[in-house]
């Protein structure tokens, strides 16, 4: 029961024993309160959410962690290259964990681009890239474990699909900085693209992935080339990157990755594995 104002009890309040708030009346008060709470939200949500990506960029990354995007052009054999990668990194030493890829994840979601504004798109995209990220680093420290956190592109892929102007308006929503954002990551392995260096493998149009599942690639070979070389600039500042190209079969691109994966590894973290 809620006590309400009345003009019996003067300008006090009375109590439930006095009179009960009727239905309408409570309905009403409960508007108002949501009202109040929304408006206060609208508020302090922007704030909090910088302040807390902020903490995110800022922090320093957990001793047993190692961080490395695997990012590449379209059809560029990234899903395939995963269990090259975690062969790997057990035979290592290492724990392997992967996120999952961001756009894909969001698409499921019933998200697209093709009705939403870029802007609220690609926020919404490298907001949720860095939480998940920052999620499964806190997993992966907690078990001190050595482990390897490989992310299926990383929040600069993000720059190789909108605009400059976009961009800049992203990292400022954001609270963060090109700089900020390829700290987060101790190390890149660029795969690039089939359409650049092995058009026969490269597949578009309504295609199979390399998991078996039906998708559609809509960049031609051209413009897969594009893209690639654009992805490729948008990491290029990184000072640990490692560009795999289509050079023989694609075993032995993934052997490369594979590699790759382990220099950057034992380069930050010298005898992480070897330590367990």
């Amino acid at each position: 029961m809620r006590a309400v104002r009345s003009k019996a009890c003067g300008d006090g309040f009375c109590y439930p024993y006095h009179r009960v708030a009727t239905a309408e009346e409570s309905y009403h008060l409960a508007v108002v309160v949501a009202l109040c709470l929304t408006f206060s939200a609208a508020l302090l949500a922007p704030r909090l959410v910088a302040a807390a990506l902020h903490s995110s960029l800022t922090a320093r990354a957990p001793q047993n962690l190692v961080t490395i995007a695997l990012t590449g052009g379209p059809c560029a054999g990234k899903t395939s290259a995963l269990t090259a990668l975690e062969a790997s990194a057990k035979s290592a030493g290492f724990h392997l964990m992967v996120t999952t890829e961001i756009a894909t994840l969001m698409r499921a979601g019933g998200c697209d681009e093709a009705i939403t504004p870029a802007l609220a798109f690609q926020t919404s995209l490298v907001r949720l890239q860095v939480q998940l990220e920052d999620a499964l680093a806190a997993v992966g420290a907690a078990t001190d474990l050595p482990t390897i956190l490989i992310t299926d592109r990383g929040a600069m892929d993000a720059k190789s699909y909108m605009s400059p102007h976009t961009w800049s308006a992203v990292l400022e929503a954001i609270g963060a900085t090109e700089e900020s954002l390829l700290s987060r990551y101790d190390g890149v392995i660029h795969l690039v693209t089939a359409a650049d260096g092995a058009p026969q493998s490269y597949k578009w149009g309504n295609v199979t992935d390399d998991s078996g599942h039906w998708v559609y690639r809509k960049e031609s070979p051209e413009e897969a080339i594009v893209t690639d070389r654009r992805t490729q600039a948008a990491w290029a500042a990184h000072p640990r990157r490692v560009i795999i190209p289509n050079a023989g079969s694609f075993s032995n691109k993934t052997k490369h990755a594979a590699m790759a994966m382990l220099m950057i590894a034992h380069e930050t973290h010298p005898g992480l594995a070897s330590a367990r």
